[in-house]
């Protein structure tokens, strides 16, 4: 009950306040021949990473740019290509929509590699893969940036 009382006042104060968890969302549905990504960023570690280049806001040829340099997707040891379809920004996050193009017929196995904000203390990467009706959840990091498993 003490301990309530001391945080709740803490946190009323401004003397304490909550731990953010630094995570970005890899959100990749794949059918038979198609790869959607939904990407969901948080706007002020993106613009501490890529920087605005002088602009008020981040544009989106270096987000893409980024992207594909620090997140690659493989498919049967096949890489796959970006196609961007949308980017939007709300308040906190920037969102990217795009397909993975070079798909191969009957993939077997994924390899993901992601060292996208990894500069920023404590981040991860989550990427939820849903495919043939299953989900699967991989958490990257500084110590893991890229993960391989069976389909």
């Amino acid at each position: 009950m003490i301990k309530s009382l001391i945080l709740n006042l803490l946190l009323i104060t401004g003397l304490f306040t909550p731990h953010e968890i630094p995570i970005a969302f890899f959100d990749v549905e794949m059918n038979a021949n198609k790869v959607s990504v939904n990407i969901k960023f948080d706007i002020k570690d993106l613009e501490k990473t890529i920087g605005t280049k002088g602009n008020s806001t981040i544009e989106d040829k270096y987000v893409q740019t980024y992207i594909e340099q620090n997140s690659q997707f493989f498919l049967n040891d096949h890489a796959l290509a970006y196609e961007f379809c949308s980017m939007k920004k709300d308040t906190e996050h920037y969102i990217i929509s795009a397909e993975l193009s070079n798909v191969p017929e009957h993939p077997t196995s994924m390899k993901f590699y992601n060292t996208c904000l990894l500069n920023i203390d404590k981040h991860a990467n989550l990427l939820q893969l849903t495919y043939q009706d299953k989900n699967r959840t991989f958490r990257l990091h500084k110590e893991r940036v890229e993960t391989l498993f069976d389909l």
